[in-house]
């Protein structure tokens, strides 16, 4: 009984995970992670898939250690690449108006957290500057000066996101014509958060711990059936065939290693919810600032071009010593991973079915044994102790 118990639950595991095979290539020499140690380091295998509607993009960080889907500057550098789109084709962006569509887009987006973050070099400066014992950046205490406080958070030193920092440090190489415009932007994620306890809720400032030790570059993408059909931009395809993407961890909480990495297809869907709320909020703006709403292709296009820029300079001020690698899984049939499971499923109902089938019929011979002891006279062994002996030919 145990054996076969133990023989199903394998196959059913092994079920689970035939259909999926990873492919890692090296786009790009470096001194780091072989992607022999690249794989240990993920355990691609062994990853969690969930559908990346309920998840926040993370930042690309390698200080982050929880599973996470990445991109430059997590939500916040997403939603950046969307305000410079919104700039560019003439939409307001003084602090009010900005306050006002940050507002909206998270609110949009619940229950899905938006997420950005900092790091505690950055929380300990700020708190020595300020010449406080402690701080909350998202709840400051009532005594905290907020005109201060407002000011160091838009400067790059005190900026814990890389991406962010380097943006504001060098907005030319992003093609951002306006720094304060990013700045406003900032100033917008933390009025957000001061005004009330319930938008608190919907944010969350992660404070990643530690200094930067990465050692690769991992893109991560998802191919269902093994084929992606490439559309005119170039981008493959495949996004709602797939619906379940790999919740990978940057840096492994035992061995401290760490590796940059994104999620592009996440991110397009993320691109995705960001365009036409945009493209909408320029709509109503015709009045006023905006001459020509574009089309949310044309809004997209220039969005992921500019997206393209903001990665490739962060990526290259962050990882240009380091190797680069592709990550690419191929699911073999609709169900993907969870057709293993289903099957699990489905076995272990009938195991439990037999089994409670078996304490059933048990429970019946005991019930007919007593009775017919009782009216013989004699006391009943009891059909446990038959049981543990395998005497099962002395039951009635």
């Amino acid at each position: 009984m145990r054996s076969l118990f133990i023989a199903l639950l394998l196959g059913t595991l092994a079920l689970a995970t035939t259909d999926v095979a990873w492919s890692i290539t090296k786009g790009k020499d470096g001194e780091g992670m072989t992607s022999t140690q690249l794989n240990t380091h993920f355990g691609f295998s062994a990853a969690k898939w969930v559908n990346p509607a309920n998840y926040p993009l993370s930042c690309v960080d390698g200080r982050n250690e929880a599973p996470s889907f990445g991109t430059t500057g997590g939500d916040f550098g997403e939603y950046l690449l969307a305000v410079e789109t919104y700039a560019k084709y003439g939409g307001d962006t003084c602090q009010i108006a900005l306050d006002a569509l940050f507002n909206q887009f998270v609110e949009s987006i619940q229950p899905r957290k938006f997420y950005w973050h900092t790091d505690e070099h950055v929380v300990h400066s700020i708190i020595h500057t300020m010449n406080l014992s402690d701080i909350d950046l998202i709840h400051p205490a009532s005594d905290v000066d907020m005109e201060v406080l407002s000011s160091l958070l838009i400067q790059p030193e005190f900026v814990g996101c890389g991406h962010v920092a380097n943006i504001l440090r060098n907005p030319q190489l992003y093609t951002i014509a306006k720094v304060d415009v990013v700045q406003r932007v900032i100033l917008s994620f933390f009025h957000h958060a001061w005004s009330s306890a319930e938008h608190r809720k919907m944010i969350t400032l992660d404070i990643l711990k530690g200094d930067h030790n990465e050692t690769a570059a991992c893109t991560v993408t998802v191919r269902a059936n093994g084929e992606a059909e490439e559309s005119s931009t170039g981008e493959y395809e495949y996004e709602a065939e797939v619906g379940k993407y790999p919740l990978l961890a940057p840096r492994n909480h035992n061995t401290l290693v760490a590796s940059f990495i994104m999620h592009p297809q996440v991110i397009d869907q993320f691109r995705a919810l960001l365009g036409p709320f945009f493209v909408a909020a320029l709509a109503h703006e015709t009045d006023t600032h905006v001459a020509v709403v574009p089309t949310l292709s044309q809004f997209r296009a220039q969005m992921d071009a500019l997206g393209g820029i903001h990665t490739s300079r962060t990526l290259y001020t962050l990882a240009r010593a380091l190797p680069w690698y592709s990550a690419e899984v191929t699911l073999n049939g609709s169900l993907h991973l969870g057709a293993g499971v289903y099957v699990g499923i489905v076995i272990l109902v009938l195991l439990f079915a037999w089994a409670a089938g078996y304490a059933l019929w048990i429970t019946y011979r005991y019930y007919m044994q007593r009775k017919a002891a009782m009216a013989g006279g004699a006391a009943p062994v009891p059909i446990e102790t038959q049981a543990l002996k395998g005497d099962f030919k002395q039951l009635p």
